[in-house]
């Protein structure tokens, strides 16, 4: 990119943009105050180019199996693959469920993901203007409260933290996060805290869509 060629990659937001539309990478970057547009702008430090925006998914942990997941999303997902085998929907387009599985099984052997995270976030984290925690289900996993623990030693007033959640914990589960993540924004260790939570519907068909979910409870 930086000689002014087109990576096969990422042809989808050239397209949109070459019919004068605007594309995600743009849209994307307009929070901050990134002209993408422009290709005369400076966007970053060439030399050493820093993450504004990190999101990051720690593991798969999870106690739903959406239908629209699989093993790389969710822990029970993997489960019913692994001990019940593939399930084929490739028909629609959905993912390739039986590739996943040595990916996933090497990942969590060697855990390389979550140790090259921590070595550079120090590192990163000046810089970040966003941080968004997802998963499976990040209130599943101790990276969680290692992450939060991070953040109240190394304040960053202006940075906007983020986590999605199904919400489908035990409230004594969930209320330590959230007492220690109330702290952070009371304390301005961060600017802002914003909570996503993933409910595309309510009723039946909400716990068809996510085997797991007992809205009765």
């Amino acid at each position: 990119m930086l000689a002014g060629e087109r990576p096969d990659g990422c042809n989808h937001c050239w397209n949109i943009e070459d019919i004068g539309e605007t594309s995600d990478r743009v849209f994307k970057s307009t929070g901050f105050g990134l002209d993408l547009a422009n290709p005369t702008a400076k966007i970053l430090n060439v030399e050493n180019p820093a993450p504004q925006h990190l999101a990051v998914s720690f593991n798969n942990p999870c106690q739903f199996s959406c239908l629209y997941f699989s093993p790389k999303f969710s822990s029970q997902w993997y489960a019913l693959v692994r001990n019940g085998g593939d399930v084929d929907i490739t028909s629609r387009r959905h993912y390739a469920i039986s590739e996943m599985t040595e990916d996933i099984e090497q990942a969590k052997a060697d855990d390389i993901y979550t140790r090259s995270f921590w070595e550079c976030l120090p590192i990163a984290y000046p810089h970040l203007q966003i941080l968004r925690v997802t998963g499976g289900e990040p209130f599943l996993t101790s990276q969680l409260d290692r992450l939060l623990d991070f953040i109240d030693l190394n304040s960053s007033p202006n940075l906007r933290f983020a986590v999605n959640t199904n919400l489908g914990l035990d409230w004594d589960r969930l209320k330590p996060r959230f007492t220690k993540i109330n702290g952070l924004v009371e304390n301005k260790k961060i600017g802002r805290f914003k909570l996503f939570t993933s409910v595309a519907t309510w009723g039946t068909e909400a716990e068809y869509l996510r085997p797991g979910l007992n809205l009765k409870t």
